[in-house]
């Protein structure tokens, strides 16, 4: 027994149907896996939430970024590759103009 003997007293499991906005968060979860799946899971809930305004939704996009993150939906924004280093021209040897002659006379001087 638990504390207080409460273990023994379970309600039973009563089915509630699910509220307006319960209902309406599930159909937008839908509409948003749609829109990120279409999109190649590039979008996040910036353009998500401005394609679901453009189809007529009226939503936030703090709801539409919750729901991304409930669904575990991110998005990856791919970096063009940026080339940092560039050949130039094969460099010339720079001419010797004080003839300095750096032979050492014996090793180790």
């Amino acid at each position: 027994m638990g504390a207080g003997g409460c273990d023994s007293l379970r309600l039973p499991d009563l089915e509630r149907p699910a509220s307006a906005a319960a209902r309406r968060r599930e159909e937008l979860k839908c509409k948003i896996t749609a829109l990120f799946d279409f999109f190649g899971a590039v979008y996040g809930y910036r353009r998500i939430h401005a394609e679901l305004v453009r189809g007529g939704e009226h939503v936030g996009s703090e709801l539409v970024r919750t729901l991304m993150r409930e669904l575990n939906l991110v998005a990856v924004q791919p970096k063009p590759y940026k080339r940092t280093t560039i050949a130039g021209k094969a460099a010339s040897s720079t001419p010797d103009l004080v003839a300095r002659d750096f032979t050492a006379q014996r090793p180790g001087v």
